[in-house]
């Protein structure tokens, strides 16, 4: 079949015919891919870097990909799922065909292509998570570090679906920032950025963490929760440990590595079913899979987009 494949330890993926899944067994089903997204987690696994070691090689990479099953139990055949892959840890979505136990498996709500359905996955699924466990409240002030990437603008989008009151984006792509959907906005690149958040937040959804982590906590509200959802400007910072008492603030974690497979299907429901009303919106660069370097190096250098690569029989190599 076709897939791509990464060869060595630290290099992008090469389009290559691998060997198909075969026929599924008990309680799996084989899905024929119509489109995968990218996300950090493959790049991480790809460098050797992601805390659960480092993948054998050659193996084929991606975590998320849509399409239709194509085996498997007869009530199943021709269900159009979202598909939750290993990519380096066990099966990846790269490819033409994966086979994957059912319970990997979301369906896709109708009005949604396989390009976008893809895109919405990991991203949507995090933002709906972090929000849900901030334990997001009708009126509060919400403020997103990191809001230009694909994670951040459905933060915002979502915490709007959810009643939020004022939603503050933060960014260091001062450009980007304008069009993200916030109330206000915060450009990092400036000095003394801090000083223009503006006031009280209940929340705080922070993708960046680094020099940036510490004076955005000292904005919390009393009981205000601050959720850590990645680490793309540094994995240390200094915290006043006083902040948190005095506000009797919340300091949170959230991974998707930790996240079971029924609560990514029903994540994913939930905010797919926000992209069919057109809550929901995000910013895709499509690559075929002949493509897939470029696609790889894009995803290496995001720019507030999904990366999504398309898995057809014509997208030729």
């Amino acid at each position: 079949m076709r897939s791509a494949v990464i060869t060595e330890i630290g290099r992008s993926p090469v389009p290559a015919d691998s060997p198909h899944p075969g026929t599924p067994g008990p309680g799996e089903v084989l899905v024929r891919l119509g489109a995968a997204a990218l996300n950090p987690f493959d790049i991480d696994v790809a460098s050797g870097a992601h805390p659960h070691g480092t993948p054998l090689t050659p193996y084929i990479p991606g975590v998320e990909g849509v399409g239709v099953v194509v085996d498997g139990p007869a009530d199943l055949l021709g269900s159009r799922v979202r598909v939750h892959g290993a990519g380096g840890f066990g099966p990846g979505t790269l490819a033409e065909f994966i086979r994957v136990p059912w319970q990997a498996c979301a369906p896709v709500s109708e009005g949604l292509d396989d390009i976008t359905a893809a895109a919405l996955g990991m991203v949507s699924i995090t933002a709906l998570e972090v929000l849900r466990r901030t334990d997001l409240r009708a009126g509060d002030t919400v403020l997103v570090l990191g809001a230009t990437g694909a994670v951040g603008r459905a933060t915002i989008q979502i915490a709007r679906a959810f009643d939020a009151g004022r939603i503050i984006a933060a960014g260091r792509d001062s450009a980007a920032l304008s069009t993200v959907g916030a109330d206000a906005t915060v450009d990092l690149g400036r000095d003394g950025w801090h000083t223009t958040v503006g006031g009280p937040v209940d929340v705080v959804i922070d993708s960046l963490w680094g020099a940036y982590a510490a004076p955005a906590m000292a904005h919390l509200a009393t009981g205000g929760r601050y959720m850590s959802v990645g680490s793309a400007a540094g994995a240390t910072t200094p915290i006043d440990a006083g902040v948190l008492r005095r506000r009797r603030g919340s300091l949170l974690g959230f991974s998707m590595t930790q996240l079971g497979l029924d609560d990514v299907r029903d994540s994913y429901r939930e905010a797919t079913a926000l992209a069919v009303t057109g809550r929901l919106r995000l910013p895709v660069e499509v690559h075929t899979l002949a493509s897939v370097e470029h696609a790889w190096q894009a995803q290496r250098n995001p720019r507030g987009s999904k990366t999504v690569l398309t898995l057809t029989q014509s997208d030729q190599y």
